[in-house]
């Protein structure tokens, strides 16, 4: 995940069972979030399907909540693709981990949420070309790295990373390698963040274009290692096997927000031009 973590993760805000953070309904193309929640893809009418769509809830740029309604780069993609290719859909915001689970159980009929494309995850699910390119990297706070310039320099450091994550897989893989004391789970971004403020941890690993936004926001922090590690695309994914004609019109879309501009401007917006996909 890049992601994906957090309100700016003050914003940054590019997430758990569908319980954690908020379960506020956001609606996509014209659709009215007062009406019935579907039951994975649901014919409101013999003419007309509305998607379930889960996303998270806390992970700037990507997706955080702004004065009641969720923005970013993840929901604004979104939108502009079920604009141009004409259907509508529902979104809720409960966190990476519950978004991803949503989709895997068959209780959503899609996931945008920073989510890197990774060969074991394509076991479960079915993922639509790379919208973004992303990798992790360690943040820290501002006064605290140090000497900090490389991996082995947090030996018996405390690092935090968002649970179900590349960060986290990234950090247990390395563990060892490099002497890490613990690899810390949070089910969202703000924790951690807040944890790293207060002294509960010592560094984070998380996707850059993050921890860059959160920086760009306020936070009081650095990336003081220059590598970054586990670069991935990120996409949009649907259940293994199911919902291939919402997956077609999401690689449709695509193709045409890169080519109208839109979907650059929309990177523009968020200060993440560095990661778009040609």
């Amino acid at each position: 995940m890049f992601k994906k973590a957090f309100a700016t993760l003050s914003a940054l805000t590019l997430i758990v069972g569908l319980s954690a953070c908020s379960n506020e309904t956001d609606s996509g193309s014209g659709t009215d979030s007062a009406s019935p929640e579907p039951s994975s893809s649901t014919d409101t009418s013999a003419a007309e399907t509305v998607y379930k769509i889960t996303s998270d809830s806390v992970y700037a740029p990507f997706e955080f909540e702004e004065s009641g309604s969720y923005v970013g780069i993840d929901i604004e993609i979104l939108a502009k693709i079920a604009e141009i290719e004409g259907f509508k859909y529902e979104m809720t915001n409960p966190g990476f981990d519950a978004a991803i689970q949503a989709v895997a159980a068959g209780q959503a009929d899609g996931v945008i949420a920073g989510m890197s494309i990774t060969e074991p995850r394509k076991d479960t699910y079915d993922f639509s070309d790379p919208y973004y390119n992303a990798g992790i990297t360690i943040g820290m706070k501002k006064g605290s790295e140090g000497s900090v310039t490389a991996y082995g320099d947090l030996k018996d450091k405390k690092i935090g990373a968002k649970i179900a994550t590349t960060s986290e897989s990234w950090c247990e893989e390395n563990k060892a390698t490099y002497g890490f004391a613990e690899c810390v789970g949070f089910e969202d971004g703000v924790p951690m963040y807040d944890s790293l403020e207060n002294g509960g941890i010592d560094a984070l690993l998380d996707d850059s274009p993050i921890i860059g936004y959160a920086i760009s926001q306020g936070r009081e922090l650095v990336m003081p290692i220059d590598s970054i590690e586990a670069v991935a695309g990120l996409g949009f994914a649907v259940k293994r096997g199911e919902n291939a004609d919402l997956l077609t019109k999401f690689n449709s879309g695509l193709a045409k927000i890169k080519a109208d501009g839109s979907y650059l401007e929309i990177l523009k917006k968020y200060n993440a031009e560095s990661g778009a996909v040609d």
